[in-house]
């Protein structure tokens, strides 16, 4: 019983979310209008002293845990470098039924954040959450997705 009570205090309320400007797959970059092309998150288990990373990619999901040292924080750093960040609380939503259509990037981050938009774009949820208590961390407020 006690590593269920530790399981479901693991769980992170608090995402980071990483938009990247590039895709490793073209057909995917050109689908994904405007200057971000692709969205993963990752947040900090304190039960566990680790950071789990979310990532949906074309060719399939991936769920990492990297250990709270040097060698993992190394390892965000290089996930994260020229992109933009946000913070962002779970949002505690049902997600509506259109956000459940086809399973990729976007979705999968309205998902696990508990995330009620239309957003179907990186773009689209970055501008979103941006207006909608997202903090910026990295990057520039000025950035050209923002603007509407």
């Amino acid at each position: 019983m006690e590593m269920v009570d530790r399981v479901l205090i693991s769980e992170p309320t608090t995402w980071f979310l990483v938009f990247h400007r590039t895709s490793v797959n073209r057909l995917l970059s050109f689908l994904a209008f405007g200057d971000l092309k692709h969205v993963s998150a990752f947040g900090y288990c304190p039960g566990f002293d680790a950071w789990v990373i979310y990532d949906v990619t074309w060719s399939g999901t991936r769920v990492r845990l990297v250990r709270n040292d040097q060698a993992g924080q190394q390892a965000i750093i290089d996930m994260t470098r020229g992109c933009e960040m946000m913070k962002v609380e779970h949002a505690g939503q049902t997600p509506t039924f259109t956000s459940r259509i086809g399973f990729y990037c976007v979705s999968s981050v309205k998902h696990l954040l508990g995330l009620r938009c239309v957003a179907v774009t990186p773009t689209q949820l970055y501008r979103f959450l941006l207006h909608n208590g997202g903090a910026l961390i990295s990057g520039s407020a000025g950035h050209p997705s923002t603007s509407a």
